[in-house]
């Protein structure tokens, strides 16, 4: 499988001894502790990220999803079963059966998933979890829904469990059309992140030149002034 973009860090935030990355490009190029496979009860490599995901873990994992599936395994909605991450970056791959979308009250669904999900890695004495934006075109969930779910349940969980074991949170989007509504949702809650660029750094450069050549000519228009009055 081809492999996609380097992921950019969009921006970091620190609550306590836990942070939490928000970043863009191929899920399947990072390291961590667990990463989620988004699918349904049986399994499934759905359509979008969930193909992505375990094309990348290999061959391996797929004939072990294969005959799971033709045992007829299931499970419910929020439940997760764990497996070896195969060629993936990750320690263990965690499969987690979405709920199914509900229009009128779609951010609970995504709260629920993640809870468990976070007491599921706890279990498993797990510093860090990698956690994909769902696809709108598969599960449902729009960007700005992932972003609402996801970021106030990792926040509320990181201050109400200030001795947890998990250190790292890396939410990941594929491109800038499921970024975006992240880093608002950041800003948000978390305030906004001074964005640096060459643009910025340069025409503070050339300010601070300016400002410091005018001083220069400032103290030899003194000088000579000086030197004429006496």
């Amino acid at each position: 499988m081809k492999k996609g973009n380097e992921p950019k860090n969009l921006r970091e935030d620190k609550i306590g001894n836990t942070s939490i990355k928000l970043l863009r490009g191929d899920v399947t190029r990072l390291n961590g502790g667990i990463i989620i496979n988004p699918t349904d009860s049986s399994l499934t490599k759905l359509p979008g990220i969930s193909t992505t995901i375990v094309e990348g873990a290999g061959h391996q994992l797929l004939k072990e999803l294969s005959l799971k599936c033709r045992e007829g395994f299931e499970i419910l909605p929020g439940e997760i079963v764990t497996t070896t991450a195969g060629n993936l970056g990750a320690t263990r791959l965690c499969h987690i059966c979405i709920p199914q979308y509900n229009k009128n009250d779609p951010e609970p669904l995504v709260r629920m998933f993640i809870v468990n999900l976070l007491n599921h890695a706890e279990q498993y004495q797990t510093d860090s979890i990698i956690l994909p934006c769902l696809t709108k075109e598969t599960n449902g969930f729009t960007p700005e829904q992932c972003a609402f779910g996801y970021y106030s349940t990792l926040i509320d969980f990181i201050n109400t469990h200030p001795q947890t074991c998990l250190r790292e949170f890396k939410i990941v989007c594929k491109n800038k059309k499921e970024s975006k509504p992240f880093e608002k949702e950041a800003d948000r809650r978390l305030g906004k992140k001074e964005k640096k660029s060459m643009f910025g750094f340069m025409k503070k450069f050339t300010k601070t030149k300016s400002k410091t050549e005018k001083e220069i000519l400032d103290i030899e228009l003194g000088g000579n002034e000086e030197r004429k009055n006496n």
